[in-house]
């Protein structure tokens, strides 16, 4: 994620979005999350939610931990998407398991909540 923030390279998001969406469309799973982040955030694109939920949907189903995450979050939180708890807690658990830390600390604070 080196050209949308410029770390070691010059900042370049067209170039960023252009990796990411080769990345995605050669089916990786880091791709398809990092473009989805753009689209979530404008980084690159227009921001278009819808099609960022559809990239972190694709990538969670693909194993990623990152977007099995985000999309707990928007679930969780009924952000652009359907609120769904148990859809949530499950994938906050499924991206815990990877070792995904945030997503633990988010579990422990569902435990520490009751």
């Amino acid at each position: 994620m080196r050209y949308p923030d410029g770390s070691g390279v010059g900042r370049d998001e067209d170039e960023a979005v252009r990796l990411f969406r080769s990345a995605a469309d050669d089916g990786h799973s880091g791709g398809q999350c990092m473009l989805a982040y753009c689209y979530f955030f404008g980084l690159g694109v227009v921001a278009d939610l819808v099609e960022a939920i559809r990239l972190y949907t694709l990538a969670a189903e693909n194993g990623n931990m990152f977007a099995k995450y985000e999309l707990a979050i928007l679930r969780r939180d009924g952000i652009w998407i359907e609120e769904d708890w148990p859809k949530a807690l499950r994938l906050f658990q499924e991206s815990a398991g990877m070792g995904f830390s945030d997503a633990q600390v988010e579990l422990g604070r569902i435990v520490k909540a009751g």
